[in-house]
């Protein structure tokens, strides 16, 4: 199927899923969707340091870059801090590999969360 030119974020609780094709920091991936060729993802259950906090930041970015990065995510839509399914134009999104969240990933890989 042809890909979306413009990406529509999900709604409350939509289930969406797709191909990690890059990390863009700590706590949020771009994901290729059947809709969409690049869904910003900000992750719901991790809150990395940004990526110019040093060395925390590129830490972050470089474990979910292992993590993720050309692995095929399945996620859910919800809300963030501000009640709101969206953070800067991403959706907000917990998103899992099999059965275990990207964020308890982060965590089990020990990267420390410190973001805003």
């Amino acid at each position: 199927p042809a890909i979306a030119q413009e990406c529509h974020k999900p709604l409350a609780h939509q289930a969406f899923s797709g191909l990690v094709v890059k990390v863009l920091d700590g706590d949020t991936v771009i994901l290729r969707t059947e809709a969409c060729a690049g869904l910003h993802v900000r992750l719901a259950d991790f809150s990395a340091a940004e990526r110019s906090e040093r060395p925390a930041g590129p830490i972050a970015t470089a474990a979910l870059t292992r993590i993720a990065q050309g692995r095929h995510v399945a996620c859910t839509s919800v809300r963030g801090r501000y009640r709101s399914y969206q953070s800067y134009g991403r959706a907000i999104g917990l998103c899992f590999i099999g059965t275990v969240s990207l964020g308890d990933q982060l965590r089990a890989a020990g990267i420390p969360e410190g973001g805003r």
